[in-house]
Parts: structure tokens; C-alpha cells; sequence
């Protein structure tokens, strides 16, 4: 309240603002929202078993693509080791006709 005078509710009220209550209706509700917790609580584990299953195909996958780049790599390295040597043949090859020419 503006004046900061508190109006007619107890500290009991203001501190428990959902007070126990041996009500049918209150264990009702009592009851549906531990249902909608277990459910919850259903929906979490179900996201974790997802999760890991996301987790172990991603790796997967991951290690699928390094292999085949390992073995891309790798022929790659041999063709340019191949080339190099073509290329090192072909220098003294040159070399020995520039020999033969003087």
C-alpha cells in the first residue's frame, strides 16, 4: 500500500501464499501436479537418451568423414610424390642432354 501500513493480511498469508489446505480440491491439485511433474521429469529423460543418441551419431559421422579424408590425404600425398619424382627424372634427364650438347 502506498502509505506502507500493511491492510488486513497476516504475515502467515503473505509468507505462505498457498496455504495447506486438507480440502479434496487442494489434494486434487495436489495430485495433477505431481502427475504433470512425473511427466516431466518422463520428457527430461527421454530428451537425455535423444541427446546421447544425437551425441554418438554425430561422432560417428565425424569419424566416417576423417577416415575418408585420411585416405584422400594420403593419396594425395602419393600422387604428389609421384609427381615429384617424375619431376626429379625429367631434371636430370634435362641436365644430362645440356651435358651432351656443350
Amino acid at each position: 500500500s502506498p502509505s506502507g501500513v500493511e491492510g488486513p493480511t497476516s504475515v502467515a498469508t503473505t509468507a505462505n501464499p498457498m496455504p495447506f489446505t486438507a480440502s479434496p480440491s487442494g489434494n486434487r491439485k495436489g495430485r495433477e501436479l505431481e502427475a504433470v511433474i512425473e511427466g516431466l521429469e518422463r520428457v527430461i529423460s527421454q530428451q537425455r537418451v535423444e541427446n546421447q543418441r544425437l551425441r554418438s551419431e554425430l561422432d560417428a559421422r565425424r569419424e566416417r568423414v576423417d577416415s575418408r579424408h585420411r585416405v584422400e590425404l594420403e593419396r594425395l600425398r602419393r600422387r604428389v610424390a609421384e609427381l615429384e619424382a617424375g619431376s626429379n627424372s625429367e631434371d636430370r634427364r634435362r641436365g644430362q642432354v645440356s651435358r651432351v650438347r656443350r
